[in-house]
């Protein structure tokens, strides 16, 4: 319970002023994943790169649901928190260098509960609740993010549009990197390899709509990852 007041503390104190500038949020929040073990899995560049996918994705269908610049800019403040969750979890998990075995995967699937735990505890014992901005978008992303449209994923089996609009946009660009990028288990794959790969979990795995808004904005992903570049 301290560590969880620790991370929960830290998480407040990012989000409760509204005058953070991005590289600021940034920063604060690799500092808050230094705490623990999420940087041997997760690095900062990673976090970046899955908010700039989250905010290419958001604008990209901006009109179709109806999201306010509002809700575009905290959706890339959010996302780098998805994995929060994961400062509870072992080291020798989260940098396994091969499959994890059924045992393990059960494990690291908790990762999802154990973040929205520290959001609550965040929101409910700092008196936040009526006073931070969008905490409903927080507490959905570091949830859900590994919900799946057929209702396979984790942690509630939620289908379709069961699955918060900001889960299933930051599920995309968190799977958009995590094939891009270099891991422990496997080497980076190309752009055109990733977008394939990302085509066929489409409509069952993926929303099909951010799909399409990658492959179409590939020079964009391109320039994120020249960017934001390990």
């Amino acid at each position: 319970m301290q560590q969880m007041q620790v991370y929960a503390r830290v998480i407040t104190q990012l989000i409760a002023s509204e005058d953070h500038t991005v590289q600021d949020l940034n920063s604060a929040i690799s500092a808050v994943l230094r705490l623990n073990n999420i940087n041997k899995s997760e690095s900062p560049q990673h976090l970046k790169r899955v908010a700039h996918y989250s905010r290419l994705i958001a604008t990209n269908c901006a009109d179709t649901y109806s999201l306010s610049e509002e809700w575009i800019e905290h959706l890339y403040l959010f996302a780098p928190l998805h994995d929060i969750g994961k400062v509870f979890l072992p080291e020798k998990l989260l940098t396994k260098p091969g499959p994890l075995s059924p045992q393990e995967f059960e494990r690291m699937k908790t990762h999802t509960l154990k973040g929205r735990d520290i959001i609550d505890h965040m929101i409910d014992s700092f008196g936040y609740k009526d006073h931070l901005h969008y905490t409903g978008m927080l507490r959905n992303i570091v949830t859900h993010h590994h919900e799946t449209i057929d209702g396979k994923g984790y942690p509630y089996g939620l289908k379709g549009d069961e699955i918060p609009l900001e889960a299933r946009i930051v599920a995309v660009a968190d799977i958009l990197d995590a094939m891009l990028t270099k891991r422990v288990y496997k080497e980076a794959w190309s752009m055109d390899k990733t977008l394939k790969e990302l085509q066929k979990l489409s409509g069952s795995k993926l929303e099909p709509e951010f799909i399409g808004i990658l492959a179409s904005h590939k020079q964009e992903l391109m320039n994120i990852r020249t960017a934001s570049a390990e």
